[in-house]
């Protein structure tokens, strides 16, 4: 069946398959639009006749249709939902709009929100509007608005660690949303609206852990909390040589030997930078070298937030698994590898599901960034020695199974 006066919108926020399974849910529909306000899906690869539109716009500027539908990446039109559309948009006395209830459906059980969102709209009356809980939908209508009984379905995933990874990239599309409107919410307003979709993972996620669940680390994906051997993910795991020390809201991941020296630092209740420490140039200006007793020299950086969600949360992450730990395993991890890594010293975890870390790493005597090396460096020759020192150090952390996500010539470093 065809419904050629509808155009599919489809809200992106991760793509992948939950974008490809929305996206074929509304095959039916005249056109089909993905909306990736956060402009990360330029790459995507998207259906023959689907287009995409990367950043902010209204559906009056995406389409000529003269009915607009509007889905999120993680939503799937059910099978009745193209006749009961058809039906609804034909009859001559068609009101300005209509809900569409969503169906959330997973561990055998089916939530239904108490009420719909407004989902369809004609093309002159369909306005992005971010609700309550900065749920987004099409509306305010001008005039009051239908219902369809057919639904919109969401399947949630078992697998918190997708469920998590989910959740941040909603959060980061609502970012956009709000920056183009100038809108500066509460930080419980941002957390509410995902959690919607990804709440009964977590929940479930979360009673079923078992104890023990930060212990010693093995692979790189057991490291970092995923299932091994047919057993559940647990929460992040940290090798034997570092103990967990403090209770929420603050509690740290340090090397045993170090625990008198750094314990009582890492777990006050906020983290003091004491005033003989010297900042490091970097991106996002958060990183310090500090001298501690007995010579120990460290580097400690402040987990700040880049692109569009540091206008709203600057320093606060969204997450069960959080990222100092994950960093902390996985470098210990490549370290054992034999790849060339600087030490991680300690992680420092601040808050639960919305929380601040903290990393301290041992110093690199004498180590300069590779873009400092090379505007450092005398001739062609010494530039061209830097460069191929650089690459076989990303060829030995390839060949060590290790790929990096945000490797730069920043965060390359050159020593002696």
């Amino acid at each position: 069946m065809r419904v050629p006066a509808v155009a599919a919108v489809v809200m992106a926020s991760g793509g992948g398959a939950r974008l490809a399974s929305a996206l074929a849910s509304v095959a039916w529909a005249g056109e089909r639009i993905v909306l990736d306000p956060a402009a990360r899906l330029t790459r995507e690869p998207l259906p023959r006749g689907v287009r995409l539109h990367a950043g902010v716009a209204e559906p009056l500027e995406l389409t000529t249709a003269p009915w607009v539908l509007l889905l999120g990446d993680g939503e799937i039109a059910s099978a009745d939902v193209p006749a009961a559309i058809a039906t609804a948009v034909a009859e001559p006395g068609a009101r300005p709009a209509y809900r569409i209830p969503v169906a959330v459906q997973g561990f055998g059980a089916t939530f239904r929100p108490p009420r719909a969102p407004i989902r369809l709209a004609r093309r002159s009356e369909a306005r992005l509007r971010i609700g309550p809980g900065l749920a987004v939908d099409l509306g305010p209508p001008a005039g009051h608005a239908g219902q369809l009984r057919s639904a919109l379905i969401v399947r949630t995933t078992e697998r918190l660690g997708e469920a998590v990874e989910h959740l941040d990239a909603q959060a980061t599309t609502l970012a956009a949303l709000l920056a183009e409107r100038r809108r500066r919410p509460r930080l419980w307003h941002l957390v509410l609206g995902p959690l919607a979709a990804g709440g009964h993972t977590l929940v479930r996620a979360l009673v079923s852990r078992r104890a023990g669940g930060l212990s010693c680390c093995g692979r790189i994906r057991e490291a970092l909390g995923a299932a091994s051997r047919g057993e559940r993910g647990e929460m992040v795991r940290v090798p034997s040589t570092y103990a967990v020390v403090g209770t929420l809201p603050v509690r740290a991941a340090i090397r045993r030997d170090l625990v008198p020296l750094l314990g009582p630092w890492l777990l006050a209740r906020r983290l003091h930078i004491p005033p003989h420490a010297t900042p490091i140039v970097s991106g996002r200006g958060a990183a310090y070298r500090i001298g501690l007793p007995g010579g120990l020299r460290v580097v400690v950086r402040l987990y700040r937030r880049g692109g569009l969600l540091a206008r709203l949360l600057h320093e606060t992450y969204l997450g069960i698994h959080p990222r100092p730990l994950r960093e902390l395993a996985l470098t210990a991890e490549i370290r054992r590898r034999g790849v060339a890594a600087a030490e991680v010293l300690a992680a420092r975890v601040e808050g639960w599901i919305a929380y601040r870390g903290a990393l301290v790493t041992a110093e690199v005597p004498a180590a300069a960034t590779l873009v400092e090396a090379l505007r450092a460096a005398p001739d062609v020759a010494a530039r061209r020695a830097l460069a191929a020192a650089a690459g076989r150090a990303v060829a030995s952390l390839h060949a060590a199974g290790v790929f990096h996500a945000d490797l730069n010539l920043t965060n390359l470093l050159v020593h002696p």
